[in-house]
């Protein structure tokens, strides 16, 4: 519903970190399905929330990813 739409929107950051837009995906049987993405919006600098970040590092960690890098991730700064 656009209800529930715009209560992701705010979960989001949209419009100010992200544009909402509906896109076109083709499955693997070839049919075409609608579904809304969120795009970085370039017209500032905005921070990841906690749980973001804490998501990628968990990511960085199982997949094994180069200490150098988790340790950049941990430092990274991130809004409460």
């Amino acid at each position: 519903s656009e209800e529930e739409l715009k209560a992701l929107d705010r979960w989001e950051g949209a419009p100010a970190a992200y544009l909402r837009r509906e896109m076109q995906f083709v499955k693997e049987d070839g049919s075409r399905v609608s579904a809304f993405t969120y795009l970085g919006n370039k017209t500032g600098s905005f921070l990841p929330s906690r749980m973001y970040l804490e998501r990628i590092l968990r990511g960085a960690r199982e997949r094994g990813l180069p200490q150098h890098y988790i340790e950049k991730l941990e430092q990274a700064r991130c809004r409460v």
